[in-house]
């Protein structure tokens, strides 16, 4: 990971932090230039997929480099299906609690709260089924394969003892971290995109429980039906979140007209 900047103890996927530093100064100006005028009272980031992780970073710079007020023009961000790429970097969190004794804020409880965004400026919107939300976090299923396995347990707990909790690869941790708020599409089986269930979660640790899923709860019963492995990686497409949103607006408008 990359620090995502300096002095915020926040570390950011290589990859994706490059690929927004290429446009950001393109987009800049409307975010916070001569020509954004008073008539703008919100800022909303969103996309798919590696859109969603994309849009995260330019709202975090958003703050951190253009130091807009976040608050008052209520930045927000709504991914759909995308992968985390945010987590606390806790080696440099552990140097700031040494260094600065008296002035050190204590631990942030998220990557969100070390920057200065409110967790329900992030909205995740996640298909019970979609495996990509949960790449490289603690419950992605390979990582808790791992774990469940006794000598990868073991080398887990022993980084963790020798350079503390919450780093990358420990029994908490893979490589990133959840953060905001997590919207929780869970499908029926008659009839997907009508019954569409929304669960919010706030709390962190429900967001990740809920996510958490081991390598068998999406290959069982493909050596029967080896589509049915296929079917996590399927239902990322963004015309499945496009189907699903749509249907929960629509819905909502038809309830409110009821009423």
């Amino acid at each position: 990971p990359t620090q995502m900047h300096p002095d915020v103890p926040v570390g950011c996927h290589t990859g994706v932090y490059e690929m927004t530093e290429e446009f950001f100064n393109e987009i800049t100006p409307y975010i916070k230039g001569p020509d954004v005028g008073e008539e703008v009272k919100k800022l909303t980031f969103c996309g798919h997929s590696l859109g969603g992780s994309i849009a995260m970073i330019l709202a975090a710079w958003t703050k951190l480099r253009l130091d807009v007020d976040c608050v008052k023009m209520k930045v927000n961000v709504h991914t759909y299906g995308s992968p985390n790429v945010l987590a606390l970097d806790m080696s440099l969190l552990n140097k700031m609690e040494k260094e600065e004794k008296e002035t050190f804020r204590g631990y942030p409880k998220s990557a969100l709260d070390a920057i200065g965004l409110e967790e329900s400026a992030l909205r995740a919107h996640v298909l019970s089924n979609d495996i990509v939300p949960r790449m490289w976090l603690s419950h992605d299923p390979v990582f808790n394969t791992l774990k469940s396995n006794e000598w990868g347990a073991n080398l887990l707990k022993w980084k963790e003892e020798t350079f503390g909790r919450r780093g990358m690869l420990t029994m908490d941790r893979f490589l990133y971290e959840v953060s905001g708020y997590l919207i929780f599409l869970e499908l029926g089986n008659d009839n997907a995109a009508k019954r569409a269930v929304v669960k919010e979660t706030a709390n962190l640790e429900t967001h990740l429980e809920r996510l958490t899923w081991q390598l068998e709860d999406f290959t069982s019963g493909a050596q029967n039906n080896p589509l049915r492995a296929l079917a996590p990686a399927l239902e990322h497409n963004s015309q499945n979140y496009v189907d699903v949103m749509q249907y929960l607006a629509v819905n909502a408008l038809l309830v409110k007209r009821k009423q």
